[in-house]
């Protein structure tokens, strides 16, 4: 693990197997504007992946989030997905969120890290 800078700023304490919060008002207000109290988010589907693939058009991105390792139905392995389409700036922009949350949760020493390839 890292020395940290005395110096540094530090990031808000997350718990191992916590999500950090999402301040919805304003996610809310710098996507669609003005605060609205008649806005909500809701989450109706649930899935857990430890798989993804991921590929692009001239139009969009789409992510393949895959249930490994499935099932084995009628003789045959089968693999629970879901498919996520997106523009590309949407892409570009979880990109960006992901390996910023994941940085910083590195640099905290909270998650695994992939070993050297």
């Amino acid at each position: 693990m890292k020395k940290k800078n005395a110096n540094a700023k530090t990031a808000p304490e997350i718990k191992i197997g916590s999500v950090p919060p999402i301040d919805l008002k304003n996610f809310l207000t710098k996507a669609y504007g003005p605060a609205n109290e008649g806005q909500a988010i809701d989450i109706s589907c649930v899935k857990y992946s430890n798989l993804a693939y991921i590929q692009a058009t001239g139009r969009d991105v789409y992510v393949d989030f895959l249930e490994m390792p499935g099932v084995i139905k009628d003789n045959k392995q089968v693999i629970n997905g879901t498919r996520i389409y997106m523009s590309h700036v949407a892409a570009e922009k979880l990109a960006e969120a992901l390996s910023k949350l994941l940085n910083q949760l590195n640099e905290q020493g909270v998650i695994e890290t992939m070993g050297k390839s």
